[in-house]
């Protein structure tokens, strides 16, 4: 069985604190509080990697301690490739930012960040002013009352 198959079977467990890593690390990268600099830091139970020159830009990947090996041997076998679902946090010196969590599936780590992400403006203006037009549509919707 090659890395990429080892990969597809992994199930981690505890992953939630692996994603409040991902969700942490992505927001501050786009706060601007995140040191960019080539690293391995090892934490307590996961390893932060920061990759200069991956596929054209600067990665921030959250890899859990179980799987250290595993991405070793795809970060080495496909050197200038995406090792799984990324998302683009900002952009340093021109070049994107990209966050990934190994080893984690894409939709749990899409649904942690839409959890936490506050909506815009624009968003909640858009949303006000649908609820005020479905209230004017209800109240014009009623017959008039009639008096006797």
């Amino acid at each position: 069985m090659n890395a990429w198959e080892k990969l597809g079977q992994v199930n981690l467990p505890e992953k939630e604190k692996y994603i409040r890593v991902f969700v942490k690390t992505f927001k501050q990268i786009q706060a601007g509080e995140f040191n960019l600099r080539a690293r391995e830091e090892e934490r307590k139970n996961y390893f932060l990697m920061v990759e200069e020159e991956r596929a054209g830009g600067w990665f921030v990947h959250v890899v859990p301690k179980e799987l250290y090996e595993l991405f070793k041997a795809l970060q080495h076998g496909a050197p200038n490739s995406f090792l799984g679902f990324s998302v683009v946090a900002g952009n340093y010196n021109g070049r994107e930012v990209r966050v990934s969590c190994f080893g984690v599936q894409c939709n749990e780590l899409g649904l942690a960040l839409a959890r936490t992400t506050k909506r815009s403006r624009s968003y909640r203006l858009h949303k006000k002013g649908f609820k005020e037009r479905q209230r004017l549509a209800a109240k014009a919707a009623k017959p008039p009352k009639v008096k006797v």
